[in-house]
């Protein structure tokens, strides 16, 4: 919403140049940091509950939680709670009424395993946030070789996974209209400047220009009236392909 406000604010106001210097101590305002760990959140609630499931008996573990949590979500041809599925899930076909303590240890383990990797590389590319996402895309990859080869011992993993390659993708927006943003104020000193806006990019300094979803620089055309900017987003790492999958700014806004 801020993003979009703040462009709204510099397409109209394009020619003056004091509302550019405003605007953009207003976009350094708005940082590009992600924090993680509020992403993380939920694994302090999946140990406890693990910790439970290795004390308790599966009915009066499911009784005494269902009370407290009936969240019904679609399975198949059914409808049933996500504990109840999740219940499910780990003991698979057998009739046992409890799972097995080194069972749920296992799990936990290996769900620990991958966080502890998934920090390591938002560590080691911390400024790269490309080839993070590279990294954790393999990752995930391999942990979904290993869930497939032994589903119980990888559930969480498995679960999971999808929801930190989202927060992976979505800590690299901020920083991409970050810098959308700074190129939008370029582009408009620039013409400011020389009466035109540039044929390129090449003008400005490089680190500004590229696009965090896959290193390059961003797309961009000068148009009769304006500008087309554009990041790839997704696409360019392999996710769905479409117009959804990019950020694009317009100069003249689309009426």
């Amino acid at each position: 919403m801020l993003q979009r406000a703040w462009m709204r604010i510099v397409e109209n106001h394009a020619n003056d140049p004091q509302v550019l210097r405003r605007a953009e101590e207003v976009s350094r305002d708005f940082g590009h940091d992600s924090d993680l760990r509020r992403y993380m959140a939920s694994e302090a609630l999946w140990t406890e509950f693990t910790s439970h499931l290795a004390h308790a008996e599966s009915e009066k573990f499911l009784e005494a939680f269902n009370q407290q949590i009936n969240s019904p979500m679609q399975f198949g041809n059914s409808s049933e709670s996500f504990f109840v599925h999740f219940w499910n899930r780990l003991l698979g076909k057998e009739q046992s009424k409890t799972l097995a303590a080194p069972t749920i240890d296992l799990m936990e383990a290996n769900m620990l395993d991958y966080l502890h990797n998934f920090l390591q590389i938002e560590k080691r590319y911390s400024n790269d946030p490309y080839q993070a996402l590279k990294a954790i895309q393999q990752l995930s990859t391999d942990a979904s070789n290993a869930a497939a080869r032994a589903p119980k011992e990888y559930f969480l993993v498995s679960l999971m996974d999808s929801n930190y390659q989202a927060a992976a993708i979505e800590s690299i927006y901020p920083l991409a209209w970050a810098r959308q943003r700074q190129l939008v104020l370029d582009l408009f000193k620039y013409r400011l400047q020389h009466h035109r806006f540039p044929k390129d990019l090449s003008a400005f300094p490089t680190e500004e220009t590229l696009d965090p979803f896959n290193n390059r620089p961003m797309r961009y055309q000068r148009t009769t009236q304006g500008f087309v900017l554009t990041s790839v987003r997704e696409r360019a790492l392999a996710y769905s392909p479409g117009s959804d999958s990019e950020i694009t700014v317009r100069f003249p806004p689309n009426p």
